[in-house]
């Protein structure tokens, strides 16, 4: 009898374990982003630059400013370049890589301004992205390693 109570009791509870041990979040510090994003709302946002989650969800950015390293402000910062209204790193964006809008193609990423199949210069790729993991704030000593908001990350710390 002991044991049906307890095998109807694991069975009661089976579900809910299941539940609960399915949630959690992943390496990027948001459930079904990428590393290196943040989910807001429903969807995936790069808090470093996204002018209506500018550092964290629902910062948003008044009317002519940027988003840059997390932060508002009238002009691109820490070595990046505005590219239709957003801040973006020309040497490791592959949607901007050496100039605005030059894209690299599937399976390659962009590293010193090139498209090419291996991260260069002194960058580590991180989920299909060049990063100099001494200087990113979203991976600062390693990957997904993000800087607090309006922090600085400076020799990889």
């Amino acid at each position: 009898m002991k044991k049906l109570m307890l095998l109807s009791s694991f069975l009661f509870l089976f579900p809910f374990v299941l539940a609960v041990a399915g949630c959690g979040d992943d390496s990027s510090g948001s459930v079904g982003c990428p590393e290196g994003v943040t989910e807001c709302s429903g969807v995936c946002v790069d808090t470093q630059s996204d002018r209506n989650n500018c550092g964290q969800c629902g910062e948003v950015c008044a009317v002519g400013e940027l988003c840059s390293n997390g932060q508002c402000g009238f002009e691109c910062v820490g070595g990046t370049t505005e590219c239709d209204g957003v801040c973006v790193d020309l040497s490791v964006d592959p949607d901007n890589c050496g100039l605005c809008g030059e894209t690299c193609d599937a399976g390659e990423v962009c590293s010193a301004g090139q498209c090419g199949l291996e991260c260069v210069g002194g960058t580590t790729e991180c989920s299909g992205v060049c990063v100099d993991t001494q200087v990113d704030p979203a991976h600062c000593g390693d990957c997904n390693q993000p800087c607090d908001a309006g922090e600085v990350c400076s020799a990889g710390q």
